[in-house]
């Protein structure tokens, strides 16, 4: 190539350096001003507008229904970041218009630092921050209408879930002048919802044919009222604002029809499908904004009939169930009149028995086979953490679950628990129950059954353990395999667990206060455990 032509392609893209650099210099300049008019063109004001890098900024930003402390926008990739962003619903929805077929309003995509969401006075949301996606309120089955004195919505149309997935159909108005709203929403009658909640099951609860109704305030101090539930179960709820803009929700359940209040649970829980349910539930679930949850429950079972397989065996002979081997492998095990290892309850120490009821169910000789406090309690605890955290469970339903259930902790499993116990309790009677209790329960890893553990333990026979080594099997039975593990290999058993349940045995009159003193300070010989079994 000549240097002629070398100097031709320098001189032309200096050339077009310079234009770029000029048109550069002419964008920065004029920028601002075309942002103040773009602005202005849609009700807007600001405080200041500059050219900064590829883009501009601006402070003070104030739009109907829309404010922020500052805003950076990019000529590059036109993306938009704000801080200290006001948004008011409300306003918006006063524009006349429609966001349905025939018309949408699109909200460009931008990242926020600091997003207030408000409706009127009423406070949706706080501190938000992130990037926000193209809101698109327009398709198939949505329509939403302004016509400057309300605001209607329509919708009929396909959830994709999770969390809720199934077609439903909606109608609400919205009056921006008093601020009512009144509207009303449905599943499909025939094919209903599918709900996927892990507390609730382990797979997810399809057929929900649930409706919901509201009405109310949400300008000003917010006042809404409805009602919730499915074919034979209606649920009336409010949510209000109180002082300080603090929002509370109250949801109450009448005493209902158990068996109406459980039908959605049938595919999660077959006794909940083949039982015959007689009894009432009721009870009230509130939430105020910055506490936790609280459950009340008024729970009365008075008979199932039908939960237990037809042909369970547990009144008399062998049965089979499935258990936990050492390795923590499923195994057939196998328990009752007849086996080896099967200890009849005339052969149980009393002190054992004592020890169990007073550490696992003291009140085993009162109740129907449930406990309804400690599942209030347990259920209260389970909706804070939004998990199951707490059993709840009586001894005829550790029975049940172990049994006929596994280890699922889910609300589905406590009602499957729930039915079974109560018609063990009502055909078993009390004192087979326990008798079937203390031979399958495990009592370490893969000791399933009093006698083996007696063995395993202490060299003994059920019959002849004292009130120290009843206390410590009885400590074991929450979690045996953790229990066991903390005796041998993490610095012995726990005495103050221990402790514990020798002055529940006083407190119950089954053991001399002078008595449980001793044995408190008596020494507890355990047998080294074989080589086979697994600690870890």
């Amino acid at each position: 190539m000549s240097g002629r032509a070398v100097l031709r392609r320098v001189l032309v893209a200096g050339a077009i350096v310079l234009l770029l650099a000029i048109a550069a210099i002419g964008v920065r300049i004029a920028l601002p001003d075309l942002v103040r008019a773009h602005l202005s063109d849609r009700g807007c004001t600001v405080e200041a507008v500059i050219a900064s890098g590829l883009g501009w900024e601006a402070t003070g930003l104030v739009c109907p229904g829309l404010e922020a402390r500052s805003v950076h926008g990019s000529l590059l990739n036109r993306a938009v970041r704000m801080a200290e962003v006001v948004c008011d619903a409300s306003t918006w929805a006063r524009r006349e218009g429609s966001a349905g077929p025939g018309g949408s309003r699109r909200v460009r995509t931008v990242r926020v630092d600091g997003l207030e969401v408000r409706a009127g006075s009423l406070v949706l949301a706080r501190n938000l921050a992130g990037h926000l996606v193209p809101l698109d309120l327009s398709g198939p089955g949505v329509i939403v209408r302004a016509d400057g004195e309300a605001v209607h919505l329509e919708i009929e149309r396909q959830l994709s879930g999770p969390p809720v997935a199934g077609r439903i159909q909606a109608e609400a108005r919205w009056d921006l002048g008093t601020g009512r709203v009144e509207g009303h929403a449905a599943a499909d009658p025939d094919d209903g919802l599918t709900v996927t909640w892990r507390l609730l099951g382990s797979t997810p609860l399809q057929g929900l044919v649930a409706r919901t109704t509201v009405r109310g305030r949400v300008q000003g101090p917010t006042d809404l009222e409805g009602l919730f539930g499915w074919p034979g179960v209606s649920i009336p709820w409010t949510v209000r604002e109180k002082e300080g803009g603090v929002l509370e929700f109250e949801a109450v359940l009448p005493d209902t029809d158990l068996a109406a209040v459980l039908g959605p649970l049938a595919r999660l829980a077959p006794e909940v499908d083949r039982a015959r349910v007689h009894g009432t539930v009721g009870g009230r679930l509130a939430w105020r904004r910055g506490g936790r949850p609280e459950a009340t429950l008024r729970l009365d079972v008075r008979s199932v009939e039908g939960a237990l397989p037809p042909a369970h065996g547990l009144d008399r002979g062998p049965f089979t169930w499935r258990c936990r081997s050492a390795r923590g492998e499923i195994v057939p095990c196998h328990s009752g009149e007849g086996t080896p290892g099967w200890i009849p309850l005339e052969a149980v120490s009393p002190h054992l028995v004592h020890a169990v009821l007073a550490a696992e169910d003291a009140s085993f000789y009162a109740h129907r086979g449930y406990d309804p406090k400690a599942l209030e309690e347990a259920l209260d605890a389970d909706l804070a953490a939004l998990r199951v955290v707490r059993g709840g469970s009586t001894l005829t339903q550790q029975l049940a679950k172990n049994l006929f259930l596994d280890g699922e902790q889910t609300l589905a499993r406590k009602v499957r628990e729930l039915l079974l116990a109560v018609e063990m309790d009502r055909a078993l009677g009390k004192q087979r129950v326990l008798e079937l209790y203390l031979n399958v329960v495990e009592w370490g890893p893969g000791i399933h059954g009093l006698g083996a553990a007696c063995q395993r333990t202490f060299l003994k026979d059920p019959s002849r353990l004292d009130p120290l080594e009843a206390a410590f099997l009885a400590a074991l039975l929450p979690a045996p395999r953790a229990g066991y593990r903390r005796a041998y290999l993490e610095g012995g058993p726990d005495r103050r667990r221990l402790a514990g349940i020798l002055d529940a045995m006083v407190q119950a009159g089954w053991l001399h206060p002078e008595e449980a003193v001793v044995w408190k300070a008596a020494p507890l010989r355990l047998v080294p455990p074989p080589e086979t079994v697994t600690l870890r």
